[in-house]
């Protein structure tokens, strides 16, 4: 039985600004970069996202999805990319890596930040949005003419993504470093666009049917196609194809790659 899993990339692959990171997850030996046959085989937990342990050197990172959402999170410096690219962001950015001077769980971390100002900041959230608030965003920033479209348009042509987090980076930045630990970088010196879609439309799902067999393939901005071809998967939500998924809903469960 096989997962969705990434290959790790360095946190240096974003040092400056990366427009247009693209990753691909793979199932075994199979890349997700062209529509894969699998079987959903079993549900085995809650779906955690990977590189969460606290320790000696954190990165704290925000997940843009809109001016009424932004993530804070937190992440180990060799798997902070990978994570954040699994959200499905509009853009992420490393706010700034700590040599912690005291041990401390990574929700303390975020939880002080949110404390201090989230009455400034009411859009600052610990938690992602829902998966049908994601693929809203993604369906708002293609959609030719829309606010979020134009910003975003402007972000390509500057290369530089700041104005869509605006002061809250700096501010986290002198909260951690005078809290938590000494800083090893400038706040903002890490951040990603990812690589947009040429289309995007789907029915966002947060379950799949184990047993059930699909075609699975990444969408370059973290999200992914299921196609079902009906039957008990399609019948469940009451239509057909394609579903959108997030890697937290696929890492609830482990696949078989089918033969063709």
């Amino acid at each position: 039985m096989l997962k969705v899993a990434y290959d790790m990339v360095p946190l240096d692959c974003i040092r400056d600004g990366y427009l247009g990171l693209r990753l691909v997850p793979f199932l075994g030996n199979t890349s997700l970069d062209e529509m894969v046959r699998v079987r959903v085989c079993d549900h085995d937990g809650m779906g955690r996202l990977s590189g969460r342990r606290s320790g000696r050197v954190v990165c704290v990172y925000l997940l843009y999805y809109g001016s009424d959402w932004i993530k804070i999170g937190t992440s180990n410096c060799s798997n902070v990319v990978v994570r954040c690219y699994q959200q499905a962001p509009l853009a992420a950015t490393v706010v700034g890596v700590f040599e912690l001077e005291k041990h401390v769980g990574v929700e303390e971390i975020e939880r002080r930040v949110v404390a201090l100002l989230g009455r400034e900041f009411k859009y600052l959230r610990m938690k992602k949005p829902p998966l049908n608030k994601i693929t809203d965003a993604w369906m708002r920033v293609l959609s030719a003419g829309s606010d979020v479209n134009r910003q975003f348009s402007r972000v390509l042509r500057s290369e530089d993504a700041s104005a869509l987090f605006g002061k809250l980076p700096v501010k986290i930045w002198r909260i951690l470093s005078d809290e938590f630990g000494a800083p090893l970088y400038e706040p903002g010196a890490f951040w990603f666009v990812p690589e947009f879609p040429l289309e995007f439309k789907g029915m966002p799902i947060r379950k799949c049917l184990v047993g059930s067999i699909m075609s699975l393939i990444s969408l370059p901005n973290g999200l992914f196609y299921l196609e079902t071809g009906g039957g008990r998967q399609a019948s469940l939500y009451g239509g057909y194809l394609p579903f959108v998924v997030d890697f937290s809903v696929l890492n609830r469960y482990s696949f078989e790659v089918m033969s063709d």
